[in-house]
């Protein structure tokens, strides 16, 4: 997630602060009630004008960093996204997920490797969504999870201008790519495709990919 907004310098007051780095908790006051929107770090420093035009990101950035050391993995999926988020600085929210307890194989290739895209894989082998929350901590989670018994629905009327499509699209598998191989998990009418991570054993992709495709197989959503 991304804050914009453009800060008054007229009379100069900010003209020593250093704004690289700096942490900004924004919360929005809605009537009386405080609603919390998220953590941000200043993403790029302003130029020193009368109106100064600040850019941050959420904590999701601090992912961007090669992995350190000489390989990664070999630990369960729910440990070494612990040790991800140790390493960059992240609380983790999400403590056990679909596929926690799988062993990742071992990354000795690091090269061009981000903690970024290891929190990915994470995601993607756990049928989740990896987002930050208003704490600034690291959630994995799918759309409707710990919505509670209510239905809710965001319909076209909330927004100024939209192109609604005709029909909703329904998931209906998981094709993994290996290679030269596919292998379907469900059908392919509408599938998600796996390919090119790392952190699953393709001997693995049976077990673990169809507790994925169990998960989001019926999942219907309407694009607008």
């Amino acid at each position: 997630t991304e804050l914009k907004f453009s800060l008054d310098n007229f009379d100069h007051r900010f003209d020593d602060f250093r704004f690289e780095g700096a942490v900004l908790t924004v919360d929005l006051l809605i009537g009386s009630e405080a609603l919390r929107v998220g953590k941000f770090i200043v993403d790029e420093i302003p130029k020193k004008l009368t109106i100064l035009s600040i850019s941050a990101l959420d904590y999701m950035a601090k992912f961007d960093k090669p992995v350190a050391g000489t390989s990664i993995g070999g630990v369960t999926l729910a440990e070494l996204l612990n040790q991800v988020c140790t390493a960059c600085g992240v609380t983790l929210y999400t403590q056990s997920f679909l596929n926690s307890t799988y062993t990742a194989p071992v990354i000795t290739d690091l090269s061009d490797l981000s903690y970024r895209q290891i929190v990915s894989w994470i995601a993607e082998l756990s049928g989740n969504n990896a987002w930050i929350d208003s704490n600034g901590e690291l959630r994995l989670s799918w759309y409707g999870e710990n919505q509670g018994t209510s239905t809710i629905e965001i319909a076209p009327s909330v927004r100024r201008e939209f192109e609604l499509d005709e029909n909703a699209i329904t998931l209906t598998g998981i094709v993994f790519r290996n290679g030269d191989t596919e292998t379907v998990f469900g059908t392919n009418d509408y599938a998600l495709v796996v390919e090119g991570n790392s952190l699953l054993n393709p001997v693995d992709a049976a077990s673990i990919l169809g507790a994925v495709q169990s998960k989001i197989t019926g999942f219907s959503y309407r694009p607008f």
